[in-house]
């Protein structure tokens, strides 16, 4: 097909004005949120910037330790949910595991 012959064809039944509105009021919905909320962290990058596995930061995000906002496909963190939590006194690892009665016993005896 020619480049003349292409530019005349059109989209029948394509909503290409829908579409384009769609995609600006995306934009002015991630202006808006991001001057509300301190700025908005596409999900993606949360996890190499708190060294975090991409499961975990889901799992932060499901137990709402995060403002999230979605936008299209992509969820986006508040920049003030996310300063928010750098700011927590978080221990590293996992959580001690308390000792059992038999350790107990045994450490008690000094077997």
């Amino acid at each position: 097909m020619g480049s003349a012959a292409a530019a005349q064809f059109e989209f029948s039944g394509f909503p290409q004005a829908q579409a384009r509105e769609h995609q600006e009021s995306l934009v002015e919905r991630y202006l808006r949120l991001s001057d509300e909320h301190g700025g908005l962290i596409p999900q993606g990058m949360l996890a190499p910037a708190l060294n975090l596995s991409g499961g975990r930061i889901s799992q932060l995000m499901a137990a709402g330790h995060f403002h999230v906002e979605q936008l299209g496909a992509t969820k986006y963190v508040t920049g003030d949910s996310f300063q928010a939590f750098l700011d927590l006194e978080r221990k590293n690892g996992r959580p001690v595991k308390a000792p059992s009665v038999g350790s107990l016993v045994k450490a008690a005896l000094g077997k």
